[in-house]
């Protein structure tokens, strides 16, 4: 054989050893929203390629998924949501029909509020289930149950995963309540209504320029200048996907600064953590 050839078969095999193989070798998961891999990844480690279909900068409730994210739920072996968003039930119903992946909606394992604030079930709830550490606790565990059922040699690993995540979880929410306790009656002024959740768990008052899913109206924006004013608010919320300028003349009114914050950021705790952090400040 020509030496040359040789040399050319032995590199290759090296590159070949070299290599970790492609993602493709691995199972996948597919989350509807980027906090959902988080979860995967904590608990489950790199056994699977997670792939997320709203991207991490778009709207979760307006985005509309492509064919390819479709592409992307219809080959996973199970895709994870929340069950909540239009989009997500969606995929689901085509899932069902068309895929043998498994689907996880976990909104049937949390705490589910009505976009009025009050408790409310499935449908028409508010779905940012996930902006919220006792939800994030649940999320994990039903996570953890479902991997477990799907591969019980590994049911060991998870379970540890998960009492680790758990315990971070538990750091965080304590965090949250010795700030409520050294600042009780907090007030938070955001555009959207995300963090209802939230504020349910961390006992802050959350009051929002958005009103019914509308424009708010004159009067509206009035009240709330004079809340902000009256409570001293320094910052007026606002999701990532929406403009500044959604939230400036109202902060300006109140002499507060517009704080933008990314409701799909990747990194959840250390999101939750953040946006907890800047409300009790």
């Amino acid at each position: 054989m020509n030496k040359h050839v040789i040399t050319l078969i032995i590199c290759m095999l090296c590159l070949t050893g070299c290599h970790n193989g492609p993602l493709n070798d691995k199972p996948t998961i597919a989350v509807s929203i980027e906090p959902l891999r988080y979860f995967v990844e904590r608990i489950a480690g790199d056994e699977y390629n997670v792939v997320s279909i709203i991207p991490e900068g778009a709207s979760a409730e307006s985005y509309e998924p492509s064919p390819k994210n479709m592409r992307d739920a219809a080959g996973s072996e199970l895709f994870i949501c929340i069950g909540l968003l239009d989009n997500e039930r969606n995929i689901v119903r085509s899932l069902k029909q068309d895929s043998t992946a498994q689907v996880l909606e976990l909104y049937k394992s949390c705490f589910v509020m009505e976009e009025n604030g009050h408790e409310g079930h499935a449908h028409g709830a508010d779905p940012h289930i996930w902006l919220s550490p006792s939800n994030g606790a649940l999320m994990a565990d039903a996570i953890t149950e479902t991997l477990a059922r799907m591969n019980p040699q590994n049911r060991e690993k998870y379970l540890i995963n998960n009492s680790l995540l758990q315990s971070e979880i538990e750091i965080l929410y304590v965090m949250a309540m010795k700030l409520a306790e050294q600042k009780p009656g907090r007030k938070a002024i955001i555009y959207h209504p995300a963090l209802s959740y939230l504020a349910h768990d961390c006992f802050f008052e959350q009051t929002a320029i958005e009103k019914d899913g509308k424009e708010p109206s004159a009067a509206h924006i009035k009240s709330v200048i004079e809340t902000g004013r009256k409570n001293g608010i320094k910052r007026v919320f606002y999701q990532s996907q929406l403009s500044a300028g959604s939230v400036r003349a109202v902060a300006d009114e109140i002499g507060a600064e517009p704080t933008e914050f990314n409701p799909l950021a990747a990194n959840w705790l250390a999101n939750m953590k953040n946006i907890i952090t800047l409300i009790y400040e």
